[in-house]
């Protein structure tokens, strides 16, 4: 198919190395390990591109995604010497890495080599990989920056399919463009310009897909919907947000299914998976609503702080809350020696703006400019509330 603005990605910074550096791995049979975010989004990109690197014959030996209850978001150092197995190897890692400064440094002195595929924005500077594609990035042309991780990897996949000469199956064009537009709508990118297209293609072929992890969901009546944007916005509820087994997202592992009873066994797990996260999900809501509205939130912001909050629920937490009482919303999950946050706030506020005020106190942080996250010492969530307290009163008051 004909994608838009094709040519011009050729112009993103990072695409000429990419290409000859693909090219030198592929001739010399280098190892290739995919690490992807744990999302709708992280799961697409590694499925697309690996599908498509296992057809072109490039040696990927891996796929991981870090749990994040278990080691947070992004490269670690847990999966990396989980990973220096396999070394001498090139990580790439999607959906995450952009903020990963200390971990690439040392996934290079462990013996990687790290290229950075990341959607999301960057902060100051892009980390010291040996590969870093980011189409939020300085003087990269401005039509790319909407992209989900998963457009992303779907351009990238066509243009290594183009460089190297390779016809694939049209077939599996559309598969990788269901799971591009879905990815879109499940990572609310805009849907505007670029993305328009993939939406509107992807989601016209949904019941065309002969993947199936998701047939299954249609010809085994495991969810009912009106048509196919309904349908999409139910598959997005079961496989969003999924549990990690083995370093595999369950929604890594239906989507890659061989067989349709394969598919179906996990998506039952999935979807009951599903049912008592939502539960779990509307009592940790209903809970805050209520201590919001009994203790009369007065200040500018909602700022939170729970350990009984898992690490995955903190988005959905904010998000909820946020759209109830709209404002500025920090949901924290206190773990036993860091609080990861998760920052929600209007569309014409800046949460990485925010973040930076705070920068000082912070682990790491990054995201979009209405959602994004944070790491925290314990020790010093106090601080980083107080500075995030100063920067939307002085928000709110030169607004005034």
């Amino acid at each position: 198919m004909e994608l838009k603005y094709f040519s011009e990605f050729y112009k993103i910074g990072g695409i000429s190395k990419f290409l000859r550096e693909a090219k030198k791995a592929f001739r010399q049979r280098e190892k290739i390990i995919l690490y992807g975010d744990a999302d709708m989004d992280g799961s697409s990109s590694v499925i697309i591109l690996e599908e498509t690197l296992r057809f072109l014959g490039f040696n990927v030996v891996k796929v991981y995604f870090p749990d994040r209850e278990k080691e947070g978001y992004g490269i670690n150092e847990k999966a990396l010497l989980y990973l220096s197995f396999l070394r001498p190897a090139i990580l790439i890692t999607l959906d995450c890495g952009i903020t990963n400064f200390d971990e690439v440094k040392l996934a290079k002195k462990m013996g990687f080599k790290t290229w950075i595929f990341d959607h999301h924005e960057v902060i100051k500077k892009t980390p010291p990989a040996n590969l870093v594609i980011a189409p939020k990035a300085k003087n990269n042309p401005p039509v790319f920056a909407c992209l989900s991780n998963a457009g992303l990897a779907f351009y990238l996949s066509h243009l290594l399919l183009k460089e190297l000469g390779k016809d694939y199956p049209e077939e599996q064009i559309k598969e990788h463009l269901i799971l591009a537009a879905i990815a879109t709508i499940a990572d609310m990118m805009p849907v505007k310009e670029i993305n328009r297209q993939l939406i509107d293609k992807g989601v016209e072929g949904t019941l065309e897909s002969q993947r199936p992890g998701l047939r299954v969901f249609w010809e085994r009546r495991l969810i009912k919907f009106r048509n196919n944007r309904d349908l999409i916005q139910k598959i997005i509820a079961v496989l969003n947000i999924t549990k990690c087994r083995n370093h595999l997202t369950g929604t890594y592992r239906l989507l890659r299914a061989k067989s349709l009873t394969k598919a179906e066994q996990i998506a039952r797990e999935l979807i009951k998976e599903e049912k008592e996260r939502k539960r779990k999900l509307e009592y940790f809501v209903d809970e805050l609503k209520k201590e919001i509205k009994d203790r009369k939130f007065d200040s500018e912001i909602i700022f939170i702080a729970r350990k009984d909050y898992p690490i995955s629920f903190a988005g959905p937490i904010a998000s909820k809350i946020f759209s109830e009482f709209r404002k500025p919303t920090i949901i924290v999950s206190l773990q036993r020696d860091l609080a990861r946050g998760a920052v929600r706030l209007p569309h014409y506020l800046d949460s990485l703006d925010a973040l930076k005020s705070a920068s000082k106190f912070l682990e790491d942080y990054g995201g979009h400019k209405a959602a994004s996250g944070f790491t925290v010492k314990k020790e010093k969530l106090p601080q980083v509330e107080e500075a995030l307290r100063r920067y939307f009163h002085k928000v709110y008051k030169n607004e005034n």
